[in-house]
């Protein structure tokens, strides 16, 4: 019984771990090559075919095209024709339109700025996870902790209390020989760019688009 239990228990515990990590994606720009990480950050309530509208934070450097973007979601299924409604160059930051598999959700945007000695989160590069502490802060919006980031990190998760303050940006060269070319220490931005480029596209509706309500409703097209 106490096996069965304990099987029970492992299930459960793993379930749980891939259920709440299904926000992280993968971020391809098809136009440059650009590849990265990402984050939902929200979810349109209307589903249509399996299949609802949704933002996805990343790095404004991952998705230079504005168009020709491919989100990758954790259980294989792909959008394509995703766009860039909202940017932010100076702190890195990108809002990507797309559609999300109905079961996937968000994940809350913190209401407060991480600070110096914080303890934060990262989701990087193949869903990967670890931590570091915050060193020091430039001008409150950006972060910079003891953390070593990948390449394809950029643009991944940074959490604090489980909430997102940021999207990784990248670091300095860490002066390895040969790949993985390694940065450090690492730099993202804080949530007040992240906010108020949030607010400004919830604001404008523009990640469910322009279009009628009853055009809103027809069969999306090229997912997979």
């Amino acid at each position: 019984m106490k096996t069965l239990m304990l099987s029970v228990a492992i299930v459960l515990m793993v379930a749980s771990n891939v259920l709440g990590q299904m926000w992280a994606v993968e971020v391809r720009d098809t136009t440059t090559g650009g590849m990265g990480s990402g984050t939902v950050v929200a979810v349109h309530d209307q589903v249509q075919n399996g299949w609802r509208y949704g933002i996805v934070a990343t790095a404004s450097h991952v998705t230079e095209s504005n168009s020709g973007i491919q989100i990758v979601f954790e259980n294989g299924r792909s959008s394509s024709k995703c766009s860039v409604i909202e940017r932010d160059r100076q702190n890195d930051i990108a809002l990507v339109r797309c559609l999300v598999p109905e079961s996937v959700r968000a994940v809350s945007i913190s209401d407060v700025n991480a600070k110096e000695g914080d303890t934060i989160s990262y989701v990087g590069r193949g869903r990967r996870k670890f931590n570091g502490e915050v060193s020091c802060l430039a001008f409150d919006d950006e972060i910079w902790s003891d953390a070593t980031f990948v390449p394809g990190d950029s643009g991944g998760s940074v959490l604090l209390n489980g909430k997102l303050v940021g999207v990784i940006s990248g670091g300095l060269r860490w002066a390895g020989n040969g790949p993985p070319r390694r940065t450090w220490p690492g730099r993202s931005n804080n949530m007040r760019p992240l906010r108020i480029l949030y607010d400004k596209a919830m604001k404008s509706k523009a990640w469910i688009g322009n279009q009628p309500r009853q055009q809103q409703r027809s069969k999306p097209r090229q997912q997979t």
